[in-house]
């Protein structure tokens, strides 16, 4: 089987062909998830409490973001309607999406380099939409 041949959202999204490689760099992700929702956990729990979910979610994407492509996005995507909804951002929180759509826009599969785009370009648009009835953080701007 190819690489054209394998479907684009299984298997390693890095194509590591040694076992060993492979599980370093798990557990390197395992770990530095662990300890992002530890700390930066910490941070927004001090912060705000709500925000604290977006963190630990954010913690699973960046776990998951070798594993699986759906599973990544979907705690991102869970990460940004948790602060939509409670109207508390995890301003600090939220550096971990440059990974993630790293991750999306480095893939192999055009599909999903695509799926990064709009998903990136969402995020955009609903972050301006937000910002411009909410202000920066929750607080108004005063016209």
């Amino acid at each position: 089987m190819t690489v054209a041949d394998q479907p684009a959202l299984a298997g390693d999204v890095w194509d590591d062909l040694t076992e060993k490689a492979r599980r370093r760099r798990l557990l390197f992700d395992v770990g530095t998830a662990a300890l992002f929702m530890l700390l930066v956990g910490a941070v927004q729990l001090a912060l705000a409490p709500a925000s604290a979910v977006a963190a630990v979610l954010l913690g699973v994407a960046l776990g998951v973001r070798r594993l699986s492509i759906p599973a990544m996005v979907l705690a991102a995507v869970a990460a940004s309607v948790a602060q939509l909804v409670t109207s508390q951002l995890a301003l600090v929180a939220d550096l971990a999406y440059v990974p993630l759509f790293f991750t999306l826009g480095a893939h192999r599969s055009q599909a999903v380099r695509r799926l990064g785009l709009a998903c990136l370009l969402t995020a955009v648009v609903v972050a301006g939409v937000w910002t411009s009835a909410h202000g920066i953080g929750g607080v108004p701007s005063t016209p």
